[in-house]
């Protein structure tokens, strides 16, 4: 389910990504980690649900900072 996330280099060699790259990227690590076709509800479904908070990810999980939100 993992798609190619391409992305350009600055002067420095430093990865540039647009917002919706990132988000993509996000997003397919957090299906990849959460997604069972066996478990009830979708991909996004599942997404949603977790509850793994240690995770660097989590904040990010539905497509933007759930912390600055809830702040």
């Amino acid at each position: 389910m993992s798609r190619e996330v391409t992305f350009k280099t600055d002067s420095n060699g430093m990865g540039v990504y647009s917002k919706a790259n990132m988000y993509a990227a996000i997003r397919d690590k957090c299906t990849d980690c959460t997604y069972d076709p066996l478990d009830k509800g979708s991909s996004r479904q599942q997404r949603h649900a977790c509850t793994s908070s240690d995770c660097a990810l989590h904040p990010y999980r539905l497509g933007m900072n759930s912390k600055k939100e809830f702040a």
